[in-house]
């Protein structure tokens, strides 16, 4: 039950940050996709995508699973009797994730920034709440 709630968290992941981010560059591309769109190995971009857009999934998916077996044995370990956080052990280390990845990316992209508040707010609700929520079987 466990690995199935983290896949599931980990496809849910994974749908909306390829839509996501399918919005984003299709509405704020970088410059480099701009230039690749104009040559002649434009005809690739659309093969590229699928590709990036699998690879997430696997990626986001085996995350989840990751992330659900860490709230497993997390909770095990620091039980908390909360109906918010079931584990504030567990919480606190995505939290701290998030937190730790969030800098890069805001420097490196300033001008998202509202595109990267969403993603990572994404993020922790999966993770953060769904996931210990749905493992535990409600």
């Amino acid at each position: 039950m466990v690995a199935l709630a983290g896949g599931f968290a980990g496809v849910l992941m994974a749908l909306i940050f390829v839509g996501h981010m399918a919005i984003v560059l299709v509405f704020y591309p970088p410059a480099f996709i701009e230039r690749h769109a104009r040559s002649e190995r434009a005809g690739r971009m659309p093969l590229m995508g699928a590709a990036l857009g699998a690879a997430s999934m696997v990626f986001w998916t085996g995350f989840g699973v990751g992330a659900a077996f860490l709230f497993s044995a997390s909770e095990e370990r620091f039980p908390t009797a909360s109906a918010l956080a079931p584990s504030a052990a567990y919480l606190a280390i995505v939290a701290a994730l998030a937190f730790v990845t969030a800098p890069l990316p805001f420097v490196l992209l300033w001008r998202l920034r509202r595109h990267l508040l969403f993603q990572y707010a994404v993020f922790l609700a999966i993770f953060g709440l769904m996931v210990p929520w749905t493992a535990r079987g409600g």
